[in-house]
């Protein structure tokens, strides 16, 4: 009979703890949704800039081999890779741009995405390349 008491006794602890911890669960859980993190204004621009545009686009890689935009700060600058897009942009291959851009930072990024997107403000020149 000690014994039957004992598991009983034992049995209503256990259940007991286990009952408060998935209260403080649930809980956790409710402020967790209700939470809205702050997010800065994403139209807040940070940087208007030049930039030239190649005529030609080159292989890159991201997550899967793809083309990208050659772009350049200046003039006689080496042209690099630009691996997002600039939006607004309606590139035609076979023409060399210059734009006017502006530089808009993404707030929360994720760690593998840019952490900031380009966007046109105005096209300076657009003139035809062979």
């Amino acid at each position: 009979m000690n014994k039957v008491v004992l598991v009983l006794a034992m049995s209503l602890i256990i259940f007991a703890s286990c009952k408060e911890g998935k209260t403080e669960e649930s809980t956790n859980q409710e402020t967790e949704h209700t939470e809205i993190p702050q997010v800065g204004n994403v139209d807040e621009v940070d940087d208007v800039k030049v930039l030239y545009v190649a005529s030609k686009l080159d292989d890159c890689a991201g997550m899967a081999p793809k083309k990208c935009m050659m772009v350049k700060e200046e003039e006689d600058a080496p042209w690099e890779i630009m691996y997002q897009e600039i939006e607004g942009l309606k590139y035609e291959e076979g023409y060399e741009y210059k734009i006017e851009v502006k530089r808009v930072e993404i707030p929360n990024a994720p760690a593998d995405a840019p952490s900031f997107r380009y966007v046109l403000v105005s096209e300076i020149s657009k003139v035809k390349k062979n």
